[in-house]
């Protein structure tokens, strides 16, 4: 089962890398695609700043809690967790910003990649839980990470949706005030 496991997850590194190639030879080839205007760039900076200390602290708390307790869980499953939340937090502020996708970049593609990734490792944890292998004597194992993309995939989705609703909203307002 390990072995299958590993042969998934690395063909999916591999797709992760050949789909990054393809980006950055189209990120290339169109001028206006996916730029950044100077706001943007400065608000990357401090989600880049926050993102950090989130996983730097998260880092701290883990490292601290293993030296007090023996955790249940895989150390790659919790370095994992704080590099995740830190990616995470840089995520949410900019897109809160309005600094997560470039100008004129296509963010429909984008969030269709995300949702690919969270419905693709949600069914993979989902499979695992069922088979009982995301935890093996106890402690929670390198499969959960998995689980994990998927949150953070999805939480990020959320943070998506919800400055859309309030982009929406205050349009809404701005629309009715202006008449």
């Amino acid at each position: 089962m390990m072995r299958e496991y590993l042969l998934g997850m690395s063909s999916a590194i591999v797709l992760v890398v050949l789909i990054a190639i393809v980006y950055a030879v189209r990120k290339k080839t169109c001028i206006m695609r996916g730029k950044f205007d100077e706001r943007q760039k400065v608000i990357q900076g401090t989600g880049y700043k926050y993102g950090f200390f989130a996983m730097m602290i998260s880092s701290s708390i883990y490292a601290l809690t293993l030296g007090w307790y023996d955790l249940p869980v895989h150390p790659t499953v919790g370095i994992m967790a704080c590099v995740f939340i830190g990616v995470g937090v840089f995520a949410g502020y900019c897109i809160w910003k309005d600094a997560y996708f470039g100008i004129q970049g296509n963010n429909k593609r984008m969030i269709i990649v995300m949702v690919a990734v969270v419905v693709m490792n949600a069914l993979s944890a989902a499979m695992q839980i069922k088979d009982g292998t995301i935890i093996e004597n106890g402690v929670i194992g390198i499969t959960a990470l998995n689980a994990l993309c998927a949150a953070v995939f999805l939480a990020i989705l959320v943070v998506i949706v919800a400055k859309r609703w309030k982009v929406n909203r205050e349009d809404k307002q701005a629309g009715e005030d202006d008449e």
